[in-house]
């Protein structure tokens, strides 16, 4: 099962040059894993593999974040409970793979709200952060650490009209 799993996210990996196809590619691969309500927005994660408590919640964050992308959920503040709910993992128990993702800094937590970094960075540079905006925002970074002491890094930014 584990195999199955690295084979799938495996596909999903993009270069820039990636064209219409490859988007459609990558949302039939992703389907196996996610899935998005269509008049309400909610983020449905498949039972069909056993994901950690830690993939779970990334894995429904991005979901918010295509539910956001395509017009839903715009008043929703994706707190801890909020995750807890939508996971169905008590939020006792998240909140430690939520710290840590937050401390590896995959995820932006501001004023007890998650955000995955890359769809606060997209806001920012779309002028559409409301009060958090950045006046003439035009490029965004961001990075993050993984692995034992912390030997897996990468730095991503993000630019461009």
């Amino acid at each position: 099962m584990e195999n199955k799993k690295l084979d799938i996210l495996k596909d999903l990996i993009i270069n820039e040059e990636y064209t219409l196809e490859d988007l459609k590619r990558l949302v039939e691969k992703s389907k196996s894993f996610i899935k998005i309500e269509g008049k309400s927005g909610k983020v449905i994660i498949s039972p069909e593999y056993p994901f950690t408590t830690r993939e779970k919640i990334v894995i429904f964050l991005i979901g918010f974040h295509f539910s956001k992308e395509l017009g839903l959920n715009q008043d929703v503040q994706i707190t801890s409970s909020y995750i807890s709910e939508n996971i169905e993992i008590a939020q006792t128990t998240i909140s430690g793979p939520l710290g840590d993702i937050v401390k590896n800094k995959i995820v932006a937590k501001e004023n007890n709200t998650f955000a995955i970094k890359f769809y606060e960075i997209a806001l920012q540079l779309k002028g559409k952060a409301d009060k958090r905006q950045v006046p003439n925002a035009k490029i965004g970074l961001a990075y993050g650490m993984n692995g034992i002491c912390s030997q897996g890094n990468c730095v991503l930014i993000f630019g461009g009209e």
